[in-house]
């Protein structure tokens, strides 16, 4: 990555200056400072500071591959059942009825991707934010 060169009145917003040209944050941003530049004397003779900047080489984020749980045994029936009160056979019939109206939702698993270029970029977009959260 090559570097580019800011000026402006202070340090800071020369800083803030090379963040926007590179389109980057501050943590990863690289610079040194030229020269820090003055203010003058009611600002006659004033000297912009000045910073050499570029974006930090990223280095390749390796994202662990999700455990696979092992399935759990089905239980075996239970043989005694309790009795029902009407209470429950009055708001199992409801809900009955409710889930006949209602239109079946089709469900998609979200871990589906067909596209490993997609993969790849929120391997690294969730790799990024792991790390800015210290979670790596």
């Amino acid at each position: 990555m090559e570097m580019i060169t800011v000026s402006a009145k202070t340090v800071d917003d020369a800083i803030t200056k090379a963040l926007i040209q590179l389109e980057t944050t501050s943590d990863k941003l690289e610079y040194e400072v030229v020269e820090k530049g003055s203010s003058g004397f009611l600002g006659i003779g004033a000297k912009p500071a000045i910073i050499r900047a570029r974006k930090k080489e990223e280095e390749p984020v390796e994202v662990p591959a999700p455990e696979v749980k092992a399935e759990k045994p089905e239980r075996p029936a239970k043989s005694a059942k309790p009795a029902k009160s009407a209470k429950t056979e009055t708001a199992k019939s409801e809900s009955r009825s409710f889930e006949k109206s209602a239109p079946a939702k089709k469900e998609t698993p979200a871990a589906v991707i067909d596209d490993p270029e997609t993969e790849e970029k929120i391997k690294k977009f969730l790799g990024q934010v792991f790390e800015a959260m210290s979670l790596r």
